[in-house]
């Protein structure tokens, strides 16, 4: 009895990956760049993230935080689903990106209202214990003193999620997709999943 329930499992472990795998978490190196005024910059490395989701999306965490809703980016794309390899090589060939619509999720707070704002002036993305450190609060003091100087009033919003539409492009590939560009709120994120595999497809 114990053998053939044991048997159970394995076959069910050989045979059922993406049952078992499809929500793993990926621990990797996200490289990326960012694009507004109608430039992109250079790419960047941040090593302390992790990834999770699929082809069709994921979720960016800071290795920093402890429960799966604190992430600070995230993405879907409408509807996803894998193009035939037929598809897939004749976009390798022609060199013609995949485009798509879909959804992103990411943090704004009083210092960066915008993700334009935000990437201009910071470079990476935000994690939410940046609004929590003293140097957030000293910015956050100046900014006020500034609007009253003005005459303006200032009630600080603090830490907010936006959802936004967006299109996303996917880079030609071989296998499985490698490259994103999401473009959102006057602004672009190219993902770079280079060495990373979703268990997913």
């Amino acid at each position: 009895m114990y053998n053939s329930r044991l048997l159970i499992v394995i076959l069910i472990f050989l045979f059922s990956p993406r049952i078992l795998f499809a929500q793993s978490w990926e621990n990797n190196y996200v490289h990326f760049s960012f694009y507004y005024d109608g430039y992109w910059g250079k790419w960047g490395l941040d090593s302390g993230t992790k990834i999770h989701g699929n082809y069709g999306g994921f979720v960016i965490y800071s290795d920093f935080d402890k429960h799966p809703s604190k992430y600070f980016f995230k993405f879907s794309i409408n509807n996803y689903v894998k193009p035939e390899n037929k598809e897939i090589k004749k976009h390798l060939k022609n060199n013609l990106w995949w485009e798509y619509q879909g959804v992103v999720e990411y943090y704004i707070c009083d210092l960066y209202p915008t993700l334009t704002d935000f990437v201009k002036i910071k470079y990476r993305f935000l994690r939410d214990f940046d609004v929590n450190d003293s140097e957030y609060e000293k910015k956050l003091s100046a900014l006020k003193a500034s609007k009253m100087l003005k005459g303006q009033s200032f009630t600080p919003i603090g830490f907010k999620k936006v959802i936004k539409q967006a299109t996303i492009k996917i880079a030609p590939y071989k296998k499985v997709p490698r490259v994103y560009n999401i473009y959102t709120d006057d602004c672009g994120i190219a993902l770079d999943l280079r060495g990373l595999y979703f268990s997913e497809k």
